[in-house]
């Protein structure tokens, strides 16, 4: 999107500065007609390049090179007008009289001192009346655990803001609460999430405490071409519809028994005012400290030491699989086939069973993960989509212990099914 206007900048006026591209930029995108038009390099394409877009594309950002794709395919439309309100309200400030640079960023990221926000969240919160309040409740043993929970309602608050028109399957029913759904529930809404957690400014970090309490804060508002509600009854009518989308959201929330444990952890979604959410101040507690390691009187240690008292010690034990550690350096120097193409190769050749392999992937919250090969999704608009550069390892199924044997490897360059690292292939 820069590039075009700085290309058309210097075909049509030549040499010109960054605060004339800034300008320009605003003002051209603010103005531009997306519903109609396409976003593309005009002087490289040379002629308009031929797209069908589709109904689910309310925005169109074409790359360079054939096959003409759109790399905007991920938009919708309540985030396309959340994008050019954006562009139009930069626009109005540009052109105010007496504008500067530091005006138009906005304040340093220092804290206004009234509120112990920096200027963009005070903001935030001053411009919202109604917003809805992800609650965070946990009190385990380790925050280890905390950290887990906090970055799975996050990636839930993520979709909920993002909206995803499919739901491919029951696991996914969590994304119910998608910005669709608010859409449905308040006609002609925008809906914004600030990416950081808040909590109560009276609250302090514990440091080595156990317990943890934070929330979310997604702001309501009308669209400019929303009109207003003409009687008390539809005001009414469209808050019960807004609390039934949020009823559903924590059903499938709390229901989540991978991930949420109602004896440590308390998830909660409310409709506040601005009057409710004055007190808060950012979250500044800083995650990464807590590693994944158990308390020594866990629970989950004495489950652990019940079960090796009660097991039969003639029985082999089963090992649990884990991800091959990786050696200091690699085992090949050829050049090692991506994960791509093995992936390819074990779903599309005929003489290989895509039932028999697992692929190892690490995941952003939780680490090194498995999953069978046939539930792997390559579809970006999928919701379980995950990129194909987290992927870690492929493991053929089997083995005297059920661990499986490495047939591709990215940390070790084991190649077993090309033959580009370490073996001769399959």
């Amino acid at each position: 999107m820069l590039s075009w206007v700085c290309k058309s900048l210097g075909h049509d006026a030549g040499p010109v500065t960054a605060a004339d591209i800034i300008a320009s930029f605003y003002h051209y995108y603010a103005q531009f007609d997306w519903t109609n038009d396409m976003v593309y390099d005009a002087i490289f394409h040379k002629k308009k390049p031929r797209y069908y877009r589709s109904a689910r594309e309310p925005m169109v950002v074409l790359g360079y090179h054939a096959p003409n794709s759109n790399i905007a395919h991920t938009a919708t439309v309540p985030g396309l007008q959340l994008l050019v309100k954006a562009f139009k309200t930069a626009e109005k400030q540009l052109c105010e009289p007496g504008m500067t640079w530091e005006a138009f960023f906005g304040a340093p990221s220092a804290p206004e001192p009234e509120s112990q926000l920096p200027h963009g969240a005070a903001e935030f919160l001053r411009n919202y009346n109604n917003f809805v309040k992800v609650d965070i409740q946990f009190w385990g043993r380790t925050l280890a655990k905390g950290k887990s929970l906090v970055g799975w309602v996050e990636s839930r608050c993520i979709s909920l803001v993002i909206g995803k028109p499919h739901i491919p399957n029951t696991c996914c029913a969590i994304v119910l609460l998608t910005l669709i759904d608010i859409h449905k529930a308040i006609p002609k809404s925008e809906v914004q999430i600030w990416p950081a957690r808040f909590v109560d400014s009276n609250s302090f970090d514990v440091g080595e405490g156990k317990e943890y309490q934070g929330c979310y804060l997604i702001a309501l508002s009308k669209s400019e071409k929303a009109v207003s509600a003409h009687s008390v009854d539809d005001k009414q009518l469209a808050k019960q519809a807004l609390e039934k989308v949020l009823d559903r959201f924590l059903t499938q929330l709390r229901t989540d028994e991978k991930n949420f444990d109602a004896n440590t952890s308390w998830i909660d979604a409310s409709l506040v005012r601005s009057s409710d959410v004055k007190g808060l101040r950012l979250d500044d507690r800083e995650w990464g400290v807590y590693a994944m390691d158990m308390d020594s009187d866990s629970d989950d240690e004495e489950d652990v030491d019940e079960d090796l008292e009660d097991a039969d010690e003639t029985k082999p034990q089963r090992t649990i699989p884990q991800r091959p550690k990786p050696t200091s350096a690699p085992l090949s120097r050829t050049k090692l086939r991506p994960a791509s193409n093995v992936l390819n190769r074990l779903r599309w050749d005929p003489s290989l069973d895509p039932s028999d392999y697992i692929i190892g992937y690490e995941d952003r919250f939780l680490g090194a993960k498995e999953t069978g090969l046939e539930k792997w999704k390559t579809e970006q608009t999928d919701e379980e989509f995950i990129p194909q550069h987290r992927i870690l390892y492929f493991k053929k199924k089997g083995g005297e212990y059920g661990t499986g044997e490495v047939v591709w490897e990215r940390a070790t360059r084991i190649d077993k099914i090309f033959g580009s690292g370490l073996g001769s292939g399959e």
